[in-house]
């Protein structure tokens, strides 16, 4: 949770970003993933991830240790193209 925190922001962002609608770091969200994931989940998409306190390969890591997957296997969105079409089963 201290990677949420390491950026210079105003305190009524910093508010905001804290309060109980604000982002959600990486092991925030591997937690509710692990507590989520079952067998039949085929796709782990990452989206919308802080420029300034976070990176593709950190999510990456946080999710695949919730689910059991690969890093390689977890799709994060681009800010502006999003991710390409994932095949369901």
């Amino acid at each position: 949770m201290r990677r949420c925190w390491r950026a210079r922001v105003t305190p009524p962002r910093y508010a905001r970003i804290g309060g109980p609608h604000g982002h959600l770091c990486n092991e925030t969200a591997a937690t509710i993933l692990r507590a989520t994931a079952h067998g039949g989940l085929q796709h782990v998409v990452a989206a919308h991830l802080s420029e300034q306190n976070n990176t593709p390969d950190l999510a990456r890591q946080a999710m695949s240790h919730a689910c059991g997957a690969s890093a390689d296997d977890i799709v994060v969105a681009d800010p502006v193209t999003g991710f390409g079409w994932l095949a369901i089963d």
